[in-house]
């Protein structure tokens, strides 16, 4: 083996003990920025109840409010128990869900209870007459990628649609399959339309996943953005 094969043997291992952690114990920053991110969860409503945490805590460690929020005690003791720091923070009103489009095509659920559950936990939605899977597209596109909204679409196409929705700059559609995907996906790509085939899913379900996109604030990994966006 000459000189030169042992250096590169050498850097190999190096690389390979800085990506597993055993030679630096500092993690790359790029997942310091994207676990920060996505452990902290903003709410910009009002009131602050307990239904505005179904499925959605997991992985949180600090959950934002607005300074003049008001929070009940069976959030504070849920908190609590669970750990989680509450602060208040000027950014979380930002936050405030008031801008949800949701639009139906290829499918037969109702999203009437989907709706009102959403209002219910203070997020404001819009929804678009159901019609066909590429003129909903065209209307949910032009809603996030104008308009600054939140895009949902409900559908059993799914693969079409994702491939419709992403040829849009501005419009970074994911397929939306839980709570943890879509906070991933918000915090690592800034996703803002949510592609989601209902059948087999409750309400609360579809609600937690839509929530969690409507009030994380979004955020790119280093070099995604330029390629994607």
């Amino acid at each position: 083996m000459s000189a030169a094969d042992v250096d590169i043997e050498q850097i190999v291992r190096q690389v390979l003990r800085q990506l597993d952690g055993s030679s630096n114990p500092a993690r790359p920053k790029v997942i310091d920025t994207l676990a920060s991110a996505a452990s902290e969860l903003y709410l910009g409503e009002p009131v602050i109840t307990l239904s505005h945490f179904k499925g959605q805590l997991d992985g949180i460690k600090n959950v934002s409010v607005r300074p003049t929020a008001v929070v009940t005690p069976a959030v504070r003791d849920l908190l609590k128990q669970r750990g989680i720091q509450l602060t208040r923070t000027k950014e979380a009103a930002k936050q405030t869900a008031g801008a949800v489009v949701i639009g139906s095509a290829e499918t037969n659920y109702d999203a009437a209870g989907l709706t009102r559950m959403l209002t219910q936990q203070g997020i404001g939605t819009e929804r678009l007459a159901q019609c066909g899977l590429v003129a909903v597209v065209d209307e949910l596109v032009d809603a996030v990628a104008r308009g600054g909204k939140i895009g949902v679409l409900l559908t059993r196409q799914t693969a079409a649609a994702l491939c419709l929705a992403n040829r849009t700059r501005g419009v970074q559609a994911v397929l939306a399959t839980s709570v943890e995907a879509i906070r991933t996906a918000r915090t690592t790509l800034a996703a803002n339309l949510l592609v989601l085939d209902p059948k087999g899913k409750a309400a609360h379900e579809l609600a937690g996943m839509i929530r969690t996109c409507a009030t994380l604030a979004p955020h790119w990994a280093d070099g995604l953005r330029p390629r994607l966006s």
